[in-house]
């Protein structure tokens, strides 16, 4: 029975967010919030368990991760309208973001 931190069901644009699903039937929530900053700072506090993306909580040396074998990938989509396709400029942002990701990507993924 560990108290959990997690977002504002009712406020969220997509339930894949509901992580806390994933490791717990009925969980007992002490702290929401629709911003992950701000759950990372109430984990930070000792309110309670957080899913943080790894990006955030590896680089927090006040935050410990419990359940190391356990992890949730979810996958990031950039959409524009069909007109945009050929732009220079989206395309330009496109490959940044892409090499970005590939650069950090042992700061993206969990071990």
């Amino acid at each position: 029975n560990h108290f959990w931190i997690g977002y504002v069901a009712d406020l969220l644009f997509s339930e894949e967010l509901l992580f806390i699903n994933h490791f717990c039937r009925n969980p007992t929530v002490t702290f929401r919030s629709t911003s992950v900053i701000a759950q990372q700072q109430a984990a930070r506090a000792g309110l309670g368990i957080a899913v943080l993306p790894n990006y955030m909580a590896s680089q927090d040396p006040e935050l410990v991760r419990v359940l190391p074998e356990e992890s949730v990938q979810r996958s990031y989509w950039i959409s524009t309208r069909r007109e945009l396709h050929k732009s220079v400029r989206l395309r330009v942002v496109w490959d940044f973001l892409l090499e970005l990701c590939r650069e950090e990507q042992g700061v993206l993924l969990a071990d």
